[in-house]
């Protein structure tokens, strides 16, 4: 009977770890992160923050016209184990959240600036040519970063802003890094509606 239970606790493990896995990256995928983000905002002190960073990998779609989805995917997880390196020696989870973006999840006593330093490691170590089979493959991000609970009510907020920011820091060009700025983003919603309005 042990034995049996065993082996049924061991399936149980090996199903939930394939549910909570990204299967390119083999990084923890978006159903687990938003689950992990929603108990870290639960257990959060009133002396602590927590700060999402979004990564984005430029020009992931060329890299897959170019060089194949086989190439690419490749590029990707190599990306995604680096990242992993960084944030897990932060103390944080990484995990594949799209097709070609990573999160990354802290809980932090400090502000923005510690968010901000981890996403400068990120891109120094991460953005990098790959040598994947036979193709050098240069990779850069650009990785916008929001904190709870000054951004974000929840997780849902936190990468929505995050993600926000790190299109702003695209405007500016490759591996660039911004941090989610309240003023901004309902400046931009307002000349949307304008916008919307004028083409009705």
């Amino acid at each position: 009977i042990h034995e049996l239970e065993d082996r049924v606790e061991e399936k149980t493990h090996e199903i939930i770890t394939i549910m909570n896995t990204d299967v390119i990256t083999g990084l923890k995928n978006r159903r687990y992160f938003e689950e992990y983000s929603d108990e870290l905002i639960k257990t959060v002190k009133r002396t602590e923050k927590i700060v999402l960073l979004y990564i984005d990998q430029n020009k992931y779609k060329s890299i897959k016209s170019m060089y194949g989805k086989y190439i690419a995917e490749q590029t990707l997880k190599k990306v995604g184990n680096r990242i992993e390196d960084i944030v897990a020696g932060e103390g944080g989870l990484a995990a594949a959240y799209g097709e070609d973006v990573f999160v990354a999840v802290f809980k932090i006593a400090g502000f923005y600036e510690q968010g901000k330093t981890i996403a400068d490691k990120i891109i120094q170590y991460c953005s990098d040519t790959y040598h994947v089979e036979s193709h050098a493959i240069s990779v850069t991000l650009n990785i916008g970063i929001s904190c709870y609970p000054i951004d974000a009510k929840n997780t849902e907020e936190l990468v929505r802003n995050a993600d926000y920011a790190m299109n702003q820091a695209r405007k500016g060009g490759y591996n660039r890094i911004q941090k989610y700025d309240y003023q901004s983003a309902v400046n931009l919603h307002h000349k949307d509606k304008i916008e919307m309005r004028s083409e009705e």
